[in-house]
């Protein structure tokens, strides 16, 4: 399978879990090689805020796992992300909401 798609709570993007749902809120674990730096921020998938939008989740968290072994924790509603976000086409991926860090909650 290729794309996005949803298995009960769970986000696929072709064969690889890209999050999941838990009650309100849809988790997703990132690395620096999902920190985009032309945006500085991470991206998330266009149509998956759509549907986290119309199914009322209320927050996208991402636990960013960092190279010294630490984490940290960015938090925002997906209407922020779609609002505040820049929509982009970046290499083979579908489009994606472009969220600067600096706009995350910590």
């Amino acid at each position: 399978m290729t794309g996005l798609y949803k298995k009960n709570n769970t986000f696929f993007y072709g064969r690889r879990v890209i999050g999941k749902i838990f009650g309100d809120k849809f988790v997703t674990f990132r690395n620096k090689y999902h920190f985009v730096r032309k945006y500085v921020g991470f991206g998330i998938n266009a149509k998956l805020i759509e549907y986290l939008i119309k199914h009322e989740i209320k927050e996208v968290v991402i636990i960013y796992n960092r190279e010294d072994g630490t984490q940290e924790i960015y938090r925002a509603s997906p209407r922020w992300i779609k609002e505040r976000g820049i929509l982009d086409k970046f290499g083979n991926f579908e489009p994606q909401y472009f969220l600067p860090i600096a706009l995350w909650e910590k």
